[in-house]
This record gives structure tokens, sequence and C-alpha cells, in this order.
């Protein structure tokens, strides 16, 4: 469950099927919303991770050159 959606009404009524319906369809939607909003998150934190993880190893990849030209002039 991911939350609750809730209709007020200041006067006491019947609902049709079709009210009830649209209310589901109403509220999958904004569950569905939701999900796309939590799974872009994760992507732009997976696409973050990545850039940071090829980036280290670019700095790890020059300091290893660097120390290795400094072992061949000693």
């Amino acid at each position: 469950m991911i939350g609750q959606l809730a209709f007020r009404f200041t006067d006491e009524r019947e609902f049709r099927p079709e009210d009830i319906e649209i209310a589901r369809a109403l509220a999958s939607q904004a569950s569905l919303a939701i999900q796309l909003i939590r799974l872009a998150k994760a992507a732009r934190q997976s696409a973050v991770l990545e850039e940071r993880t090829q980036l280290a190893g670019e700095i790890h990849d020059s300091l290893a050159q660097f120390f290795t030209g400094i072992a061949m002039q000693l």
C-alpha cells in the first residue's frame, strides 16, 4: 500500500457503481504516478553512482600512471 485517497462530501449521498469505479481509477492513477516518481529518483541515483564510479576509476588510472612515471625516474 502506497497511501490513501479520501473524498469528503458535505452532504450524505449514495454512490453508484460508476462513481466507485471512477474513484478506484483515480487511486490507481495516483499510485502509478507515485511509482513513476520513485523509479525516476532511483534511475537518477543510479546514474550519479555510475558516473562517480567511472570518475574514481579514471582518477585511479591517472594516479597509477603518475606513480609509475615517478618509479621509473627513480
